[in-house]
């Protein structure tokens, strides 16, 4: 068992598990229910469930948890019988294949080190070329409500500034970036919002 924000998670063998240090609060936080109460939630690359069983602890109106992991799926099934959120509906899929409507929140802490994949469970914290991340910041604008949220973390390898760069050219606007310092390196945690009215950009819809 792992415990996040003063609640216990079980985390299977190969899946991800959440980091206490960084959030040292217990509880749910106004900001996490202003986040989440009675919208339309999306935590994609759900790992051991955690973002998404949140998110229905805060009164989410639904929750799709997604996890291209069967092990991952798993553990976040489990967590959803622990916690009994059961608003929660867990889907196995790459990043957006299947998905069908529009969130008001998506949630994807990814895999963040660009390094190759030799066993399955590396898949929980590799990303070999950031393709996962890039296809994220592509396409997550064409699932988002107008005025809807995109949160995401990203570990400093050198790429920051052309992901910035991304975001900024897909016309996201950006409304929070912050720096973790971690041993395993910073963390940008980022929060991005798809405006109400969008003036296309060159690349919006490539």
């Amino acid at each position: 068992m792992v415990e996040y924000r003063g609640y216990e998670w079980r985390v299977l063998p190969g899946v991800f598990a959440p980091y206490p240090a960084f959030s040292s609060k217990k509880g749910l936080s106004g900001k996490n229910i202003d986040m989440y109460l009675g919208r339309r939630v999306l935590d994609l690359g759900c790992g051991c469930g955690v973002r998404g069983i949140m998110a229905g602890l805060c009164g989410a109106k639904e929750v799709i948890a997604t996890d291209i992991c069967e092990v991952a799926c798993r553990n976040t099934l489990l967590n959803i019988q622990r916690h009994r959120t059961f608003r929660v509906k867990v889907v196995c899929t790459d990043m957006f294949s299947g998905l069908r409507g529009s969130f008001d929140t998506i949630v994807a802490y990814l895999p963040s080190r660009d390094a190759a994949v030799s066993k399955p469970w590396e898949r929980a914290i590799y990303d070999p070329g950031l393709r996962l991340n890039r296809q994220l910041f592509d396409e997550a604008w064409q699932y988002l409500v107008p005025g809807g949220t995109l949160h995401a973390s990203l570990l400093d390898q050198g790429a920051i500034p052309e992901f910035l760069d991304q975001i900024a050219s897909r016309g996201y606007e950006l409304t929070s970036h912050k720096v973790c310092p971690h041993e395993t390196g910073d963390w940008h945690p980022l929060s991005l919002r798809w405006p109400v009215v969008v003036t296309p950009k060159e690349g919006n819809h490539g």
